[in-house]
């Protein structure tokens, strides 16, 4: 039969071996908790912007509002519609 009994070198090899893959599974969960942060970190900032907006919107509907503002929010509605051209081929 063969000797299954790790020799001292084979038992060094495998913690070397263990260690390496623990890093690498700590740099990957790293990375991946950092790409995580960052895209809620844009999707707040983008959320925040349109609720900025949305309420700047809200005030100009305001019954009391004239019929120059309302023309005003018509053309905060038409450019929300129409983005400008370079605004469209940006990627």
């Amino acid at each position: 039969m063969f000797d299954t009994t790790p020799t001292t070198e084979t038992a060094s090899t495998i913690s070397k071996v263990l260690y390496n893959i623990q890093g690498i599974g700590r740099t990957w969960a790293s990375y991946g908790l950092n790409a995580g942060k960052n895209a809620l970190e844009q999707s707040a900032g983008t959320l925040k912007n349109s609720a900025e907006f949305l309420g700047t919107l809200a005030s100009k509907f305001g019954p009391a509002n004239s019929d120059a503002e309302s023309a005003e929010v018509a053309k905060v509605v038409d450019a929300v519609e129409e983005p400008p051209a370079e605004a469209s081929t940006k990627s």
